[in-house]
């Protein structure tokens, strides 16, 4: 697998034929300007792997690493068992986590997943986060200062299982406290 990733005639292909996937988390970095999908395209296609994370419970992930334009890009990226790419996260390293954008900072541990983001191992800060939103059944519920964890890198965010636990109960059976208007586009409908 390392070696097919590794080909970068084979990264080119997959950007060639359309046969990548953008997580949730690449979609709102790309819709809040942190950055666009061409920067992401480059990185995947000219980068250099710099880690390889193997897990019992999820498939191989791979850290890439490119510079453009004087700027480093970390992408995360997974492969599908169709050899589809997932392209799961994006970022600017950092120090103190990185010493340089290819290599970590001394005692930094790879993947610590006990106080670090899952997706790029920046510490996490305690945070209460003024929106969590959720969409079952067609409805959206919108969920008000919850306790998290928020990544001081990527910006993902983690809830502890009570407080997950907590939020499903408020969504299946309690009222809500209020109700504000919000904003919906129809992608097939628009210019």
């Amino acid at each position: 697998m390392y070696t097919l990733i590794n080909d970068t005639l084979w990264r080119q292909s997959i950007l060639d034929h359309s046969r990548y996937l953008l997580s949730e988390h690449i979609l709102r970095d790309l819709l809040w300007g942190g950055r666009d999908l061409a920067t992401l395209k480059a990185v995947f296609a000219r980068g250099r792997i710099i880690e390889e994370h193997r897990s019992d419970h999820r498939r191989p992930v791979f850290l890439i690493c490119g510079i453009l334009k004087g700027h480093p890009t970390h992408l995360l990226i997974s492969l599908r068992p169709d050899h589809h790419v997932v392209m799961v996260a994006s970022y600017t390293p950092q120090m103190p986590l990185w010493r340089t954008p290819n290599q970590r900072a001394v005692g930094v541990d790879e993947m610590d997943t006990e106080v670090n983001c899952f997706f790029c191992n920046a510490p996490t800060q305690e945070i209460v986060v003024g929106n969590f939103d959720y969409r079952i059944e067609n409805v959206l519920h919108v969920v008000k200062n919850v306790p998290a964890r928020l990544c001081q890198q990527c910006g993902e965010k983690y809830v502890a299982p009570a407080v997950a636990e907590r939020i499903s109960t408020l969504i299946s059976g309690a009222r809500p406290q209020t109700q504000e208007a919000i904003q919906v586009f129809d992608y097939t409908a628009a210019p």
